[in-house]
C-alpha cells in the first residue's frame, strides 16, 4: 500500500501549487530529457491530463530520434523532481483562466462561435481537454472554446464546443485522470486501485456512468443490461482470410484474451443487445467457449459476430 500511496501522491500534487503549468493532452504521450548536446530525447510515456511545472518560456531542440528533427518547440518542465520537456504540440498551458477539463458528454466541434460552423468531428465524452479564455452566448446555445489534441493532425488544435458538453468540475476531472493512469498501467493492482478511485469519486452522473463502464471494459465485468441469454450452439470461427480472430474479456475493446484460428469449433452461450462495427462489418458480439483441446482452462470471451459461422 505505500508503494500505491506514493504514486497517488505524486501524480496528484505534480502540479500543485506551482503558477504555471502545462498538461499534456495527447494520448500517450511523451517527456524527453536533454541529451547534453542541444538535443532532446526520449525518456518516457506519460498519460494524457499529467501536469507539469513549467518554467514559462519555450526552447527549441533538435528532436533525438531514429530520423533527427530540428528546431522543435518544448516546454521546459519539472517532473517528480527532474528536468524534461514537453512537446509543445502534445500539451496546453495552463494559464489566467485556462484550466483542465473534460468532455461530459459527447460534442460537436465549431470552427467559429456560430451554430453554422460546426465541423463533421466531435470529441467522445471522456476526453481530457482544457477550456479557453473565449465564450459567448448565441441565442439559447453557449459556446465556449477548448484545446484538446487532434490525432488526425498530430498536434494540439483549438475549436469550439456547447458549453453544456465540457466540464470544469474538479471531481469529474479527478475521475477521467485517475482512469486515464489506470488504462496506462500494467501492474494489476495499482491499476485496480486507480479504477476504483476514478468509479469512487464524486463526478457527475455522466462521468460516472463514463468511468463505471471503463472500469468494466478493464476487468471484463458486463453488466447484465448489456447482452442477453442465448439458447447455446455451436459455431465456427471464419475471419475470411485465414486470420486469427480476438476473443475479448469486454466487447469492442476489452483486452484480448486468447486468439483463435479459423477452423476453431466454440459454443456460443449470450450475445450484445446493440452491434458494433469493425472495419467494414457491423454486428452483435458473442460470448464464447472453445471446444478446442489446445485452449483447456479457458473459460471464454468475447468475439465479433462477422467472424463467427454458424
Amino acid at each position: 500500500m505505500r508503494r500505491v500511496f506514493s504514486i497517488f501522491a505524486a501524480f496528484l500534487i505534480s502540479a500543485a501549487c506551482f503558477s504555471q503549468t502545462v498538461v499534456i493532452l495527447r494520448d500517450d504521450g511523451s517527456l524527453w530529457k536533454d541529451n547534453g548536446k542541444d538535443g532532446a530525447e526520449w525518456a518516457m510515456r506519460i498519460p494524457v491530463g499529467t501536469e507539469f511545472e513549467w518554467k514559462g518560456t519555450t526552447v527549441r531542440k533538435t528532436l533525438v530520434a531514429e530520423k533527427n528533427t530540428p528546431n522543435v518547440e518544448f516546454y521546459p518542465v519539472r517532473y517528480q523532481d527532474k528536468d524534461y520537456f514537453v512537446r509543445t504540440s502534445e500539451a496546453a498551458e495552463i494559464t489566467g483562466v485556462r484550466q483542465i477539463a473534460v468532455i461530459s458528454s459527447t460534442a460537436t466541434l465549431f470552427d467559429k462561435m456560430l451554430p453554422s460552423s460546426f465541423r463533421n468531428a466531435c470529441l467522445e465524452q471522456g476526453t481530457l481537454v482544457v477550456s479557453g479564455e473565449r465564450k459567448k452566448w448565441m441565442g439559447e446555445i453557449e459556446f465556449a472554446e477548448i484545446f484538446f489534441w487532434d490525432s488526425a493532425a498530430w498536434t494540439v488544435k483549438s475549436r469550439f464546443v456547447q458549453g453544456k458538453n465540457v466540464s470544469v468540475r474538479g471531481e469529474d476531472v479527478r475521475a477521467v485522470r485517475f482512469m486515464e493512469r489506470a488504462l496506462s498501467l500494467t501492474d494489476d493492482e495499482i491499476k485496480r486501485e486507480y479504477a476504483s478511485k476514478a468509479v469512487d469519486a464524486a463526478s457527475s452522473a455522466g462521468i460516472k456512468s463514463y468511468v463505471q463502464k471503463a472500469y468494466n471494459r478493464i476487468f471484463g465485468i458486463m453488466d447484465e443490461s448489456e447482452y442477453e441469454e442465448v439458447s447455446a450452439y455451436q459455431a465456427t470461427i471464419d475471419t475470411g482470410d485465414g486470420d486469427k480472430a480476438n476473443v475479448r474479456n469486454y466487447p469492442m475493446d476489452g483486452s484480448v484474451v486468447v486468439s483463435l484460428p479459423s477452423g476453431s469449433v466454440v459454443l456460443v452461450s449470450r450475445c450484445t443487445r446493440e452491434k458494433s462495427k469493425v472495419g467494414e462489418k457491423e454486428d452483435f458480439w458473442y460470448f464464447v467457449q472453445s471446444l478446442s483441446p489446445e485452449t483447456e482452462g479457458w473459460t471464454g470471451g468475447w468475439v465479433f459476430g462477422g467472424f463467427l459461422k454458424k
